[in-house]
């Protein structure tokens, strides 16, 4: 008998943190945070997190347009900053740019790269079965010219 053997490959979920590749000392820069492959999150917190010494996290507007989509907005914005969204039903499916980020650069700031990272705690984003979801994170890098 023949043997077959069926490769399947499933695409990868991931956060990506994008931003304007440069900036000058006292300017703003806004950051995206972009979700792909959404493979049906019931609910999501993440942390935002950066140099608070050289960056001021000045705001923070919801991208996401689907229905059903709760997103809380932090209370006040600090290092690290904590973000929540509530899917109520259905499941949240939507690709695209879930959040966008604006950020001061201090007059003050050295040139050099700063990073803006993403990180989750495991269990804090879920799907509809309460089981946790894993993503891949592409963080960013502000550069200050």
């Amino acid at each position: 008998d023949d043997l077959r053997m069926q490769a399947v490959y499933a695409a990868i979920s991931g956060f990506t943190l994008e931003t304007d590749a440069s900036a000058k000392a006292g300017s703003t820069v806004t950051v995206n945070v972009n979700l792909e492959n959404n493979p049906g999150i019931l609910g999501a917190i993440f942390s935002i997190s950066y140099d608070s010494s050289v960056l001021t996290l000045t705001a923070a507007s919801n991208g996401v347009t689907a229905e059903g989509v709760k997103y809380t907005a932090p209370s006040r914005f600090k290092d690290p900053t904590t973000f929540v969204y509530d899917a109520m039903d259905p499941t949240w499916t939507e690709d695209g740019k879930i959040l966008t980020l604006t950020f001061r650069i201090s007059a003050a700031a050295a040139k050099g790269e700063y990073a803006v990272t993403l990180s989750y705690d495991p269990y804090d984003i879920f799907d509809a079965n309460g089981d946790p979801i894993y993503f891949a994170v592409a963080d960013a890098t502000i550069t200050v010219k």
